[in-house]
């Protein structure tokens, strides 16, 4: 793929997300000046960029998009629902052409008859909008752009004026100071931000500088990018300055400085300035690699220095004392790499804003969807696999949960049905809430569905208690749709959700109240890149078990554990727990001991108790995922290497117990 196309969808995306964000805000609190401005901004960069590749539907469509959130600042006309609707209806179309573009390399058939009537639809929010203007041309009616019109911290124009103080000494007392950023892609529109700079009226000082924090070095220079931002002062009027800058809206932050009144910024006022580096991802799995490496020889020196100690104490205590200096640095080294791995889940969620209007609008309902802690950021590994999950779970809410409009009006609600996506930290977890306040799910309609598609009993599921029936929906093949829809009534969705958060050892919670709502609750680990293990005995192999999957571990007599039908079970806080051997879950021979030590997890929401032969240390390994013939294995979640050399099988209890 071409490097500039695929930065495209890149920077694309963004400002598609970024517009999107702007538009729900102001959704939810109008009259918002900064987010509509904000919204101009992301609008006019996208115009932009879509221009380079000729995308004319694409370019038509943001620049009418454009002319109304302009017009909507300036206050020439009124920025209602009406208006927020067509202009996402409007992002949501660009969105979706970059993604065809992706796949396909070219817009749709369709894509100008598409746009017309889009840009019919924005233009009947301002009848006075003639024929799209020259596509640039997105100042206001003042000739100011966005970044002007905003109040601003003047800090970098007093910074400036203080380091070139000297070179000033026979200017005006009063002066016109600005900041121009030209777009990275302004070469592709033959635009010369050199020679618009120079162009200023009365010019007293101009100075290039780089975009960034420092040039980029000789053979990194793209030659069609541009990685220059351009600061001067004039004597002329702050208008005539910004009418210098009219075919650049949204470049430039103009300033005016009296002399006697500027002052340097304290040096606490310097804002730091970020800079983005973008790096393979392969690259940053191979650095993950090399971690997991580092991490079995830490694990090997602690085991060598427990063997030393016994026969020279000294030589022992030194080199544990290196252990612990090679085990800070690979905590902190982990830490780091888990940082640069880690991504907003707003990049990841993108598309669900999108998705969820298209969905309701196909089925004919009305949905009002708030996202909540989208700036979280988790793993990329998490990131890249939680999208699918959330989209089954979304579509489940609208066309299960959520009430045609006048039905919702009927029961007393409003006509809107309101989904809420949260994400939130909670220790080493992060917790995902999707909850709607729609019909909620009706127990017994599911244990009729269950028991006439065959996946139960009909005397086994009237035992069930509400919260596991209600919990059959995760089934795979479990559908109450009456036919089947693009929507739903596969039987394929709700198992999919379990299945994909299972594999990133992760948790499926659902509560959900008959006529008031639903809501499920997962919960992720945050950290992918490593899992810390309990290393245990049974039936003479070591297995590692991630502690996530581990209630409690309990040592109790033997004599404690009765039989109890078939199987066995003991008492643990005033409660029957069922007890197995995990020697005898894995082909081999029952658990013995006047000692039994037990590792209590939870399975279909109960909690086990499974027996070990003994309970080892703990650790953090990188865990590889089960291939070839390890994948052929039943329960087996992964492997990883132990500090003697030796592979540790990673056992996934929930499987093993299912």
């Amino acid at each position: 793929m071409d490097e500039l196309l695929a930065q495209f969808f890149v920077e694309g995306r963004d400002l598609v997300q970024r517009a999107t964000a702007d538009l729900g805000l102001l959704a939810q609190t109008p009259g918002d000046g900064s987010a509509l401005d904000s919204a101009f901004r992301a609008v006019h960069t996208l115009k932009g960029s879509v221009a380079v590749f000729g995308l004319v539907p694409a370019e038509d469509l943001l620049h009418t998009a454009e002319d109304i959130l302009d017009r909507a600042r300036s206050g020439q006309i009124p920025f209602d629902g009406r208006a927020i609707h067509r202009l996402q209806r409007a992002i949501d179309r660009v969105d979706a052409w970059i993604d065809n573009l992706e796949a396909t390399t070219a817009l749709p058939r369709d894509a100008g008859s598409v746009a017309a009537a889009h840009i019919g639809e924005l233009r009947e929010l301002a009848p006075q909008l003639g024929d799209a203007t020259a596509a640039g041309e997105g100042a206001g009616s003042d000739g100011r752009s966005a970044t002007e019109r905003e109040a601003g911290d003047a800090t970098w124009a007093a910074e400036w004026f203080a380091a070139e103080s000297a070179r000033l000494l026979e200017a005006p007392k009063t002066l016109t100071v600005f900041r121009y950023r030209p777009d990275r892609d302004c070469f592709f529109r033959g635009e010369d931000p050199l020679a618009l700079a120079l162009a200023v009226p009365e010019l007293i000082l101009l100075r290039a500088l780089p975009s960034e924090s420092a040039w980029p070095e000789l053979g990194d220079f793209e030659p069609f990018q541009c990685v220059t931002r351009l600061e001067g002062a004039s004597g002329a009027s702050a208008d005539a300055v910004r009418a210098a800058f009219r075919l650049a809206p949204g470049q430039v932050e103009i300033h005016r400085i009296d002399r006697d009144e500027a002052q340097a910024p304290a040096p606490g006022a310097r804002r730091a300035r970020e800079t983005i580096l973008r790096v393979e991802a392969s690259r940053v799995d191979r650095l993950a690699d090399g971690l997991g490496e580092l991490i079995v020889a830490v694990n090997g020196l602690a085991r060598l220095s427990g063997e030393l100690a016994k026969s020279d104490p000294a030589r022992g205590a030194e080199l544990r004392a290196i252990h612990g200096q090679l085990e800070q640095v690979s905590n902190r080294l982990q830490r780091d790499i888990g940082a640069v791995r880690s991504v907003p889940l707003a990049h990841a969620l993108r598309r669900l804003p999108r998705l969820v209007r298209e969905i309701a609008e196909t089925l004919g309902k009305t949905v009002d969807f708030r996202l909540r802690g989208e700036s979280l950021e988790v793993d990329k590994r998490i990131a890249d696999v939680l999208f699918e999950p959330l989209l089954h779970l979304v579509r489940n809410a609208i066309d299960h949960g959520a009430e045609q409009p006048e039905d919702r009006v009927a029961a007393g609600k409003e006509p809107a049905c309101r989904i809420t996506l949260q994400f939130e930290r909670a220790g080493d977890r992060i917790l995902v809430r999707l909850s709607d306040d729609g019909r909620g799910i009706d127990a017994a309609a599911v244990r009729d569905t269950a028991v006439k598609r065959g996946l139960i009993g009909r005397e086994a599921a009237e035992a069930l208690s509400e919260a596991e029936a209600v919990r059959m929906i995760f089934l795979p093949g479990f559908s109450t749709a009456g036919a089947v829809t693009s929507t739903s009534g596969r039987g394929v969705g709700m198992d999919a959700v379990q299945a994909a958060v299972e594999e990133l050892r992760g948790t499926v919670d659902i509560a959900s109240a008959l006529g008031t709502g639903t809501t499920v609750e997962l919960g992720l680990p945050v950290n992918a890149l490593t899992t810390r293990l309990l290393v245990v005995e049974a039936g003479g192999h070591r297995y590692g078990i991630a502690l996530d999957q581990i209630a409690e571990t309990v040592r109790i007599d033997a004599s404690e554990i009765a039989l109890a039908g078939s199987g066995e079970a003991c008492v643990l806080r005033d409660r029957t727990v069922p007890v197995v051997s995990l020697s005898a879950l894995l082909g081999g021979d029952r658990a013995q001991g006047g000692v039994a030590r037990l590792i209590v997890t939870e399975a279909s929401g109960e909690r086990v108790a499974i027996r070990v032969d003994a309970l080892g240390e703990r650790i953090d390994a990188v865990v590889r995922p089960a291939t070839g013939l390890l994948g052929s294995l039943t329960a087996v979640a992964g492997s990883t290497l132990l500090g003697d050399g030796k592979i540790l099988l990673i056992v996934d209890l929930a499987e093993l117990l299912a």
